[in-house]
Formats: C-alpha cells, sequence, structure tokens
C-alpha cells in the first residue's frame, strides 16, 4: 500500500494524463461498465453560531481500469455571509479529505491519497472533456469566472483541448484577477486578461466557464453569444437552503433557457440534490429529465453532441464522481509504484 503526500500528488497528477482517464471512466460508465452511488453528504446545525460540520463520501468502481475509488472528506466550515451570498469556507486546521484507491479484483487497498490537489484537477479535467465533446472546434476566446484552485484548473482543462488564444476573467476581487491573470498569463503562454466586469468577460467569449463558491449566479445570460458552450462547476445541495438562506446556482434562468443542450455529470444527483439551476429548468416546463444527457452517455455516444454552430451547450459539472477519483488516483498511484 501507497501513502502519498499533497506534494508528491503535485508532481504525479497532471492534467495531461487526469483528462484521458477521466474521459475513459465516463466512456465506460456510459456503457454502462463502471458503477457510481450517488454523492452522501452530512451537514449539522450550526453551532457556535457560525460553524457547521460537513461530511461527503463519493465512492465507485472502474473495472476496466482495475480500480475502484471512496472520497471521504470531515470538515468544519465557517458560514461566511456578505452582501449577495452566504457560503461554507473551509478553515484549513478543521480539515481532513483523503481518497482510498482499492484494486477491484483484490479487494485490496492500493492507496491512501490527499484529496486537496487531486480533486481540483479532477474537476479541471471532467470540465475538460465536457468542453471537447460540446464547445465549437474553433472555440478560442474563454470568459472565466473565479480566481481560486478550481479556477486554475477549470482553466488549463480547457486549454488543453482547444487552442484559446484569449481569456478574459473577472473576480469580485480586483487584486485576485489582476493576480490570476499574470500568474495563468505565464503558465499558460496566453493573454489572460483581468475583466472589470461580468459583461466585459462574456462579451465575444465562445466558451464561458464559471468556477466559483457563489451562491448567486455570476453572468448575464442575455450576454452569450450564439455558439457558446458553458461550464459550470457548482453542485450544491438541498441543505443550502437549510444553511445559507437559498439554493446555489452559478448560472442563471436565462442562460439555462437559452440552452440548446444541457448534460449533466449525474442526472441523480440532480434529484436527490434537488438542484436549483435543473429545478428552474422543470418547474418552467422548459425540459423534462430525459431531455437531460449525461456527460457519460454523451463520451460513449449514446447521447447527442452539439446540435449545430449557433447553438449554446451547458455543461453542469455538478456532482463529484467516484469514478472520478478512481481514474486521477490510479494515474497518481501507477507512476507512484
Amino acid at each position: 500500500m501507497i501513502l502519498l503526500n499533497e506534494e508528491e500528488i503535485k508532481e504525479l497528477l497532471t492534467m495531461d494524463e487526469c483528462i484521458p482517464a477521466v474521459e475513459q471512466a465516463f466512456n465506460l460508465l456510459g456503457q454502462e461498465q463502471a458503477y457510481n452511488l450517488p454523492r452522501g453528504r452530512i451537514r449539522t446545525e450550526p453551532f457556535e453560531e457560525k460553524y457547521s460540520y460537513w461530511m461527503n463520501c463519493i465512492p465507485g468502481a472502474v473495472p476496466g481500469m482495475g480500480v475502484a475509488a471512496l472520497r471521504i472528506d470531515s470538515a468544519v466550515q465557517e458560514l461566511v455571509r456578505n452582501a449577495n451570498r452566504t457560503r461554507g469556507a473551509h478553515r484549513d486546521y478543521r480539515y481532513c479529505g483523503l481518497v482510498l484507491l482499492f484494486d477491484s479484483r483484490s479487494g485490496l487497498l492500493l492507496s491512501i491519497l490527499p484529496d486537496f490537489t487531486l480533486s481540483g484537477i479532477r474537476v479541471g479535467a471532467t470540465t475538460a472533456v465536457g468542453t471537447k465533446y460540446l464547445a465549437r472546434e474553433d472555440a478560442s476566446r474563454v470568459a472565466l469566472f473565479g480566481s481560486g484552485k478550481q479556477a486554475r484548473t477549470n482553466l488549463e482543462g480547457v486549454c488543453k483541448v482547444r487552442r484559446v488564444t484569449r481569456v478574459s476573467v473577472f473576480s469580485p476581487s480586483p487584486i485576485h484577477r489582476e493576480e490570476f491573470a499574470n500568474e495563468m498569463s505565464e503558465r499558460l503562454g496566453i493573454e489572460v486578461r483581468p475583466a472589470t466586469s461580468p459583461d466585459e468577460a462574456v462579451r465575444g467569449a465562445e466558451i464561458v466557464v464559471c468556477a466559483t463558491n457563489a451562491m448567486l449566479p455570476v453572468f448575464d445570460g442575455r450576454n452569450l453569444e450564439p455558439g457558446s458552450h458553458v461550464a459550470s462547476i457548482v453542485g450544491g445541495d438541498k441543505h443550502d437552503l437549510r444553511l445559507r438562506g437559498r439554493l446555489r446556482q452559478e448560472v442563471d434562468d436565462t442562460t439555462l433557457e437559452r440552452s440548446d443542450l444541457v448534460v449533466l455529470n449525474s442526472r441523480e444527483q440532480a434529484k436527490l440534490d434537488e438542484q436549483a439551476d435543473v429545478a428552474a429548468l422543470l418547474k418552467k416546463g422548459k425540459r423534462n429529465w430525459e431531455e437531460f444527457s449525461e456527460l457519460g452517455e454523451l463520451v460513449a455516444g449514446k447521447a447527442r453532441g452539439r446540435p449545430g454552430a449557433d447553438a449554446i451547450t451547458l455543461h453542469l459539472n455538478n456532482t463529484g464522481m467516484g469514478i472520478q477519483f478512481a481514474a486521477a488516483a490510479s494515474v497518481a498511484y501507477q507512476k507512484a509504484k
């Protein structure tokens, strides 16, 4: 059994290797040759007025890759409130996240890995897979919302599957978006420039990536260009309404209604968590459950892709999945052996 640490994960797991591994896992899932249980979460009532305990469990198995995995997180979150959102912020000294990697043939534990770096890469890889199958082949201009870990890995993932020439990034903090633009311009070798408003960021973009911790929509869907592809990483759950006063929704109703094709990681998770973006379309009669494709079905060729050059597509990267963790952890484990 191999025990890995964060620094080793950073050396072992690259986006170039993670994207095809995650794509393979979704392909096998779409062919019903991989297995995934919905994410399970426990969130307690607040204590000491502003803290809540949080546990996250995500299992999955990919026999075609010879592995299974369980991702488990235990954390105390501080409920941070400001003018337009209530969010849970991890306190570094009150967080423990692990991935247990198993051999699906012997049942033995292969490795225990920390999940912080690995999880960011697998989310970015999943957004990359969605972009590969849904964005126009010639898409090169990206609007990015967010300036944290997820924004970095999601942008890197998109740049691996499309020839991106320009990125416009918006974050509520001018300092954060300027620092992010400088860092990622140098790292990716492309033009990344800070935008002063969401409207400026979206203007002219062919791919829009939302990688934030916001509770409210981050841009106005009326500003989307025809032919755009939108990716959102929000995977909120019904506990948000109890603890934060509303359900999370990173893209607005207009974006949802303008989208000609909506693809989810998991329909089952959206149902269980009563996720706001999907519920908004269902309540208005704009979609029924059968009209939401899953990423695995798309990759396996069982669901239609982009309807046309001017169509707007939306990938709701709406949950972490055990198959993602199995695929990503397997890459790191095989290199560490």
